[in-house]
C-alpha cells in the first residue's frame, strides 16, 4: 500500500514537472496587453505596445511579435487600402498576422482577423450577393470577435460587433411642442451629421480624400431622411428629384413636405433652437407663374411674400421662430 501511494506521488511530481512554466517575459507583459486589448481606439493600442517594446526586459521572440501586431495595426489603421487582406481571406476565412498561437501577444490578433473576415463578406460581390454565402463568413467573424471579447472583456469595439451598440455621448431631449416625425428627424440628422464630422475628423488625408470606410459603423438611412425632408419619392442614388432644398445648416431643424405638386408645395418645420432662425429654400419643381409664400405657427401667419417663378429654380428666404411647429405654403395665384 505505501508502495503504491509512493508510487502515485512520484507519478504526480512527473506530471507536474512536463508542465511547461509561462516565461517571465510573458509574464511581464500581461498587463500592458490587457491595457492594449481593452482600449477601444487602434491608436491607443498602437502607443501601449510601441511603449512595451521600449522595454529593455523582453526576449527577442516577444520584440519580435510586437514588430508583427504593431506593423499590422498600423496597416489597418492606415486605411488607405484595406484589401491587402482580401486574397488570403478568400482562400482562409483568416489572416495570418505571424504571431504563434502560444504567444500572449496572440490574442489582440483576434479583434482585426474578425474585421478582416467582415470587410471581405460586406465587399466581395461574389459573397454578399450569394444567398448563404455572406452569413457563413460573418458567423467565422463573429468566432474571431467572440475570442477577442473573451481575451478583453472591456473592449467596447468588439462588443459592437457581437450587437451591443455604443450609445451616442450626445442626447437630445424631446422638445414640447415638436411633434414626433420632427423629434426622430432631428435626432436621425444630428447623428449622421456626428458621422460624417468624424469621418472628416478623423478620416481626411491632407489632399481632401476620405480614406475608404470600413463597414462598421450603422448610420440613419440618408435615404429616408432625404425624402422625408425633399419630398422627392426616390434617393440621391437615382435622378433624384427633390421638390425642395432647404439652405440651411442640418442641425437643430426638422422639415417634412406634406404635400407637392407643379403648382404647389406644403411643408412642416420645426426649429429646435433658442432664437429665430433664417431660412432659405429653392424649389425645383414648379411651372413658371406668380406665387404667394404663407408660412404660418397655429392659427398666427408669421410672414407672407409673393415671388415670381420663372425657370426650374426658385430661390427664397424666410425665417422660423423657435420652439413652434411651423407650416408653410407655397401656392400658385
Amino acid at each position: 500500500m505505501q508502495i503504491r501511494s509512493l508510487i502515485g506521488v512520484v507519478v504526480l511530481m512527473c506530471g507536474l514537472s512536463t508542465v511547461p512554466p509561462v516565461p517571465a517575459s510573458g509574464r511581464r507583459m500581461d498587463a500592458p496587453i490587457r491595457r492594449a486589448g481593452n482600449a477601444d481606439s487602434d491608436a491607443t493600442r498602437v502607443t501601449i505596445l510601441r511603449d512595451l517594446h521600449r522595454r529593455s526586459d523582453l526576449d527577442e521572440a516577444a520584440r519580435r511579435d510586437l514588430d508583427r501586431i504593431i506593423q499590422e495595426i498600423e496597416r489597418w489603421l492606415d486605411g488607405r487600402s484595406l484589401d491587402y487582406f482580401g486574397r488570403e481571406v478568400s482562400r482562409t476565412m483568416d489572416y495570418d498576422f505571424g504571431v504563434a498561437a502560444d504567444s500572449p501577444l496572440y490574442p489582440l490578433t483576434h479583434l482585426y482577423r474578425g474585421r478582416m473576415v467582415t470587410w471581405y463578406a460586406l465587399e466581395s460581390g461574389g459573397v454578399w450577393k450569394i444567398p448563404g454565402r455572406k452569413e457563413s463568413c460573418l458567423d467565422v467573424a463573429r468566432g474571431f470577435f467572440e475570442k477577442a471579447a473573451e481575451a478583453f472583456p472591456q473592449n467596447r469595439i468588439t462588443q459592437m460587433y457581437l450587437g451591443t451598440p455604443i450609445p451616442s455621448d450626445t442626447q437630445h431631449a424631446a422638445a414640447v411642442g415638436a411633434p414626433e416625425w420632427a423629434i426622430y428627424q432631428r435626432e436621425g440628422l444630428e447623428r449622421l451629421a456626428d458621422i460624417i464630422e468624424w469621418w472628416i475628423d478623423n478620416r481626411m488625408q491632407a489632399d481632401g480624400i476620405i480614406k475608404k470606410a470600413i463597414p462598421e459603423i450603422r448610420a440613419p438611412s440618408p435615404g429616408v431622411l432625404y425624402s422625408i425632408a425633399t419630398g422627392d419619392p426616390g434617393t440621391t442614388d437615382y435622378f433624384p428629384l427633390n421638390a425642395v432644398r432647404w439652405l440651411t445648416p442640418p442641425r437643430d431643424i426638422a422639415t417634412l413636405v406634406s404635400g407637392q405638386a407643379k403648382h404647389r408645395l406644403q411643408a412642416e418645420l420645426f426649429h429646435f433652437g433658442d432664437a429665430t432662425r433664417p431660412m432659405g429654400a429653392e424649389f425645383y419643381l414648379l411651372e413658371p407663374g406668380q406665387y404667394t409664400l404663407t408660412s404660418t405657427a397655429g392659427p398666427e401667419v408669421i410672414e407672407t411674400q409673393t415671388l415670381e417663378v420663372t425657370g426650374r429654380r426658385a430661390r427664397v428666404s424666410f425665417t422660423l421662430p423657435p420652439g413652434r411647429l411651423c407650416r408653410l405654403r407655397m401656392e400658385r395665384r
